[in-house]
């Protein structure tokens, strides 16, 4: 297991995706570090993987910029989701690679306030 981590920490220092497969799910997550994130890995992402675009965030960090947690029907050990967010900035729907490549750039940067994010209604 060692030599897998030590690939995927390589990986990730190369800017490049790692598969990340859950036996318990069923399912396998792409991952790449946020600080790495551009609108070209946004679009790779979304043409190899269906699913959701995730950030995980200490829950510090939730809290700092006021993002509220969804209501689940799930139960409590599940994966929590949180509001969506986008960089005020972001005047389009947000959904572009660009749009959201931006955001999450806002997100992990210490110096954005909860005033920098706004919920947007998602069609």
């Amino acid at each position: 297991m060692f030599s897998r981590i030590s690939r995927a920490i390589k990986a990730f220092r190369a800017r490049q995706f790692v598969i990340i497969l859950s036996e318990n799910e069923g399912e396998a997550d792409l991952a790449i570090p946020a600080q790495e994130i551009l609108a070209e890995s946004i679009l790779f992402a979304a043409r190899v993987a269906s699913g959701l675009l995730c950030l995980a965030l200490p829950k510090s960090r939730l809290q700092e910029l006021e993002i509220d947690s969804l209501p689940s029907k799930y139960r409590a050990y599940d994966t929590p989701f949180y509001t969506p967010v986008d960089a005020k900035e972001v005047e389009a729907s947000g959904i572009s690679p660009k749009d959201r490549a931006y955001t999450i750039r806002k997100i992990i940067d210490p110096d954005t306030r909860a005033g920098n994010l706004t919920q947007k209604e998602r069609g």
